[in-house]
């Protein structure tokens, strides 16, 4: 998982940042947000799963009920001149009222998998920022440890860039259906 990533490059970077001493005081810090924002990734990317099996759940049920709906109607056309035709209208009328139900139910979800994409894409934003401030923190870290916190800084950014791509694409797909 990319959030694994981002943690355990800030870890790392964490490490050399003790290691390279005070020039690099700022990284240990950065690192230290860095993993607090994997922690909140990894978190924001449980709950879209459980929203998203939740729509797809409650969509195959949706396609069931219409299914049953679609039945009886046409068992009520067929039945038109039937004597006891009326006995299916109660029953048409539940399903009816169920299926509005689980129309209104994957609305809901669906919104709430919406404010999990939005509220990952601002954690994202936050990371761009810190991986872009670890950069240049890098650069301050002296010759010998500069090359290694960049390194980390770039992959982080990378990892962060990749997330990003996801959930704009999971975003896109949710405002299309």
């Amino acid at each position: 998982m990319v959030a694994k990533e981002i943690s355990l490059a800030s870890n790392n970077a964490g490490v050399l940042a003790v290691r390279a001493g005070s020039n690099a005081a700022g990284f240990g810090a950065l690192a230290e947000f860095l993993d607090q924002l994997a922690r909140k990734i990894i978190q924001g990317a449980n709950d879209i799963n459980r929203h998203a099996m939740a729509v797809s759940k409650l969509t195959s049920n949706t396609l069931r009920t219409k299914n049953a709906q679609d039945q009886y109607v046409i068992a009520t056309q067929k039945a038109h001149n039937a004597e006891f035709v009326s006995s299916l209208a109660a029953n048409q009328h539940k399903i009816t009222n169920k299926k509005r139900q689980e129309d209104e139910a994957i609305v809901s979800q669906t919104k709430r998998l919406g404010r999990c994409l939005e509220d990952l894409k601002q954690e994202i934003d936050v990371g761009k920022v810190l991986a872009s401030m670890s950069l240049v923190e890098a650069s301050q870290a002296g010759k010998d440890f500069t090359a290694q916190l960049s390194d980390n800084a770039r992959n982080i950014g990378s990892a962060i860039q990749r997330i990003e791509v996801h959930v704009a694409k999971a975003l896109s797909l949710l405002k299309k259906g």
